[in-house]
């Protein structure tokens, strides 16, 4: 009862704090205009390339091109969010621009609820937990929580990735498991995340332990499958892209020769 209260409260906290969010962008950040278009203006620069995976798919020349032109390489990003997107588009029948949007606002709401569920495991007040959440809530990158953007379903899987694989429960090593496969496929950075129950795991039970091969399944088996599998999403991306093209570093490429970023 005291867990499904918790996460009763934790839900309703993130709601909330996502709903303040929402409001604060479309009614005072945004410019005037009707709804719709207050709404509409939450999406910005990438989410124009998210926008143009969702509708037509993975397009690139090899090598890519060497400017920014999504309708000839749009593979600088990670597929997760126009995915979700893409499925909403299709299961919803709303269109690309919007889903993106409901995509991103539902995880923002899902990483608050990770947030408040983290402030509860460890026992905050209620104080220290609404002072953490306006200290996020100051700083100006949270407005991409609710915006066209891929911050928010990174992060909220990210905390779920963290929060679950703390448990030690089969359930909950699948959560962790599924969460870390999203939070790979969406940003690059979240291969070296997944490694973070590894390394919790081995903290916990000391180096010396590590000398002890004979007991590394049973000291580490079920934390390493765990992170092992939450790499599959980013891994199964450059998959994809070595099957198609040729490149398993497409994404690579498209960065180095579009946006001049260096590997």
């Amino acid at each position: 009862m005291t867990q499904i209260s918790a996460a009763a409260k934790a839900l309703s906290a993130g709601f909330a704090v996502t709903l303040l969010q929402m409001v604060v962008a479309i009614f005072l950040v945004a410019p005037d205009g009707p709804f719709e278009y207050r709404y509409q203006t939450l999406l910005q620069h990438d989410s124009h390339w998210f926008a143009n995976i969702a509708a037509r798919g993975y397009e690139t020349i090899v090598p890519p091109i060497s400017h920014k032109m999504m309708e000839v390489s749009n593979t600088a990003f990670f597929p997760a969010y126009p995915a979700i997107a893409w499925i909403l588009h299709r299961a919803l029948g709303v269109g690309v621009e919007n889903a993106l949007l409901i995509t991103a606002q539902s995880a923002a709401w899902g990483f608050w609820t990770y947030f408040f569920l983290f402030c509860e495991r460890w026992n905050l007040p209620a104080s220290w937990q609404l002072l953490g959440a306006l200290v996020i809530l100051a700083h100006p990158a949270a407005f991409f929580l609710v915006a066209g953007y891929s911050e928010s379903l990174f992060l909220m899987t990210l905390l779920g990735f963290l929060y679950w694989s703390g448990m030690e429960s089969r359930r909950a090593r699948i959560l962790a498991a599924l969460h870390g496969i999203v939070m790979s496929a969406t940003r690059i950075v979240g291969l070296p995340c997944a490694l973070a129950p590894l390394v919790k795991r081995i903290w916990e039970l000391g180096w010396r332990k590590l000398a002890n091969v004979r007991d590394w399944l049973a000291n580490y088996g079920g934390t390493a499958l765990v992170s092992a599998s939450a790499t599959l999403g980013g891994l199964g991306f450059f998959v994809y892209c070595q099957f198609r093209w040729g490149h398993w570093d497409i994404y690579m490429l498209t960065q180095q020769f579009g946006w001049g970023i260096e590997p």
